[in-house]
């Protein structure tokens, strides 16, 4: 390709970026697990679930697979309940089992600008941690009623697989797995999370 050729595309794709705060990313069908993502200008946003419904998502999850995160490193037992606050934001408490003891961490998830989803979309504060992106860091990809959702944040960084369910099959954590792949999360970073001898259900 000639440089002028180089240059042409490049401000084309720069004239995209300025020209919406949250530009929808292509796809392409090439042998490789590619998916549909929002573009700020910073980071790639998952698709979130337009069927979400805030008041049946409330109350205690339990995870049953996911990627290792920073809060939950060498944890098991991880449950995230959720509760509605009187000003319209929701009050997250994560909490896990180590070493027999339970420990929790909580904060505050505030629904997101609308240019990042019709729903499903958060900006999750919790105690001792930052964001890198501007946009929401807690985007429900997929979410049946009382049965599971399938979470992500940005650039496909960190995944939460949930179920109502405490203890599931490995055949049901299979599924839920296959479908977080193919929602593009990386297959090769998810563990599953024990949900067995926890001190609270």
């Amino acid at each position: 390709m000639h440089s002028t050729s180089i240059l042409t595309c490049a401000l084309s794709l720069a004239a995209a970026v300025s020209a919406s705060s949250v530009s929808p990313r292509a796809t392409t069908s090439n042998g490789t697990n590619v998916v549909s993502a929002n573009w700020d200008g910073e980071c790639f946003y998952p698709i979130s679930d337009s069927t979400f419904d805030i008041d049946t998502y409330l109350g205690v999850w339990y995870q049953v697979a996911g990627y290792t995160a920073i809060f939950d490193a060498g944890c098991k037992c991880i449950t995230a309940n959720y509760t509605l606050n009187e000003n319209g934001t929701v009050h997250v408490v994560n909490q896990c089992q180590e070493l027999g003891l339970p420990i929790s961490i909580e904060g505050t998830a505030t629904a997101a600008d609308a240019a990042y989803g019709d729903a499903g979309v958060f900006v999750v504060t919790l105690e001792g941690f930052g964001d890198v992106c501007p946009g929401p860091n807690y985007i429900v990809q997929e979410y049946v009623v009382d049965d599971y959702a399938i979470v992500q944040s940005p650039d496909f960084s960190t995944l939460f697989v949930l179920s109502r369910e405490q203890n599931l099959t490995t055949t049901e954590i299979d599924t839920l797995v296959a479908r977080a792949v193919a929602l593009g999360s990386d297959e090769a970073l998810i563990v599953t999370d024990s949900q067995s001898g926890c001190l609270y259900t």
